[in-house]
């Protein structure tokens, strides 16, 4: 599957277009002036997104956050929180369930469900129904060169691998040559 991405729009924003033509506009943007905490954003523009290529299109959006001179290094941006959107309890841990797995060393990060807000100065504490992704940059020592021999899910549409050759959702190889 290919993507088209659009990194012409503002310095923290790009857009990925997927072959069936879902968009999605990438951003971030810091939670205070300052701050050393931002917040991404991922919203649907167009497009009716498949179930098989979203994996796949929070592995594009991890890759061209994280990629050599991207958004991440360039901002020297350490520390990210993502609020995720869904309908119902189910579909905000799927959609966790998806973007955690991409998170790659030297990424760290823990899920905060339903957190509680408070704001200074406010006797009022939001309650938000929903999953928060916090993220930090870890400092990299050396590179570890890692070897996977036993994938745990498909790297192309996230179904669990139990030892299948290829994935009977997608068809992807699994299995190391």
């Amino acid at each position: 599957m290919a993507y088209k991405i659009n990194r012409e729009l503002e310095w923290n924003q790009f857009q990925i277009t997927s072959d069936s033509g879902v968009s999605y506009r990438i951003g971030l943007n810091e939670t205070l002036h300052d701050s050393k905490i931002w917040l991404l954003d991922l919203v649907l523009i167009s497009g009716k997104p498949n179930i098989s290529e979203i994996y796949k299109t929070m592995g594009v959006v991890y890759s061209v956050l994280t990629e050599k001179n991207g958004i991440l290094e360039n901002r020297n941006i350490t520390e990210i929180v993502s609020i995720i959107q869904g309908n119902d309890r189910d579909e905000i841990d799927k959609k966790t369930k998806v973007f955690t797995r991409w998170i790659k060393k030297p990424w760290t990060f823990d899920v905060r469900v339903n957190p509680v807000v408070e704001i200074q100065g406010k006797a009022k504490k939001i309650y938000l129904n929903t999953n928060v992704i916090h993220m930090k940059k870890t400092e990299q020592v050396e590179e570890e060169t890692e070897v996977v021999s036993d994938i745990k899910f498909c790297f192309n549409c996230g179904i669990e691998n139990k030892n299948y050759k290829f994935c009977p959702n997608c068809g992807q190889k699994l299995q190391q040559a």
